[in-house]
């Protein structure tokens, strides 16, 4: 294969890369206006379908062990942002192979939501250790309220 080609097959490559990240960029996030009940009404029926609704972080202390025997599969980590004073609600969606795959594209697609995975030590492999769960919920002192979970398949 000539320079050229190999030159070529190299941009076609990354275009289609940065074609499917785009992609996956306008899809994981929605934002509407939300009232504070509206908010917490989301919370709720998210909160409903786990039988344990402990968040197996918090942002103010030590993140708990995962369990050593588990690992389950989960599809996707949900982090709903209600901006208080705002009255607005933002929802990213991103897949768990994604930031197995691409962490610090994840970590792009979650800016909006002042989360830091790394910081947090929030990987791929950790949140399958605890299989589908409420990850974390914090009440802002501006109002704000952030509430992350994952699912199953």
């Amino acid at each position: 294969m000539n320079t050229r080609r190999a030159f070529l097959v190299v941009l076609l490559a990354a275009l289609v890369g940065f074609s499917i990240f785009a992609y996956l960029l306008s899809r994981v996030s929605q934002i509407e206006e939300a009232s504070a009940t509206r908010a917490q009404a989301r919370i709720d029926s998210v909160r409903a379908l786990y039988a344990d609704p402990t968040p197996i972080m918090a942002f103010d202390e030590t993140r708990p062990a995962p369990p050593d025997t588990r690992v389950a599969k989960i599809e996707t980590l949900h982090v709903l942002l209600y901006r208080g004073p705002l009255e607005g609600l933002l929802q990213v969606d991103v897949p768990i192979w994604f930031i197995r795959l691409k962490a610090p594209a994840a970590q792009y697609m979650l800016r909006n939501t002042d989360v830091d995975l790394a910081e947090l030590g929030l990987t791929a492999d950790v949140l399958r250790s605890y299989g589908p769960a409420i990850v974390a919920d914090e009440e802002r002192p501006n109002g704000d309220r952030l509430f992350m979970w994952t699912d199953a398949p």
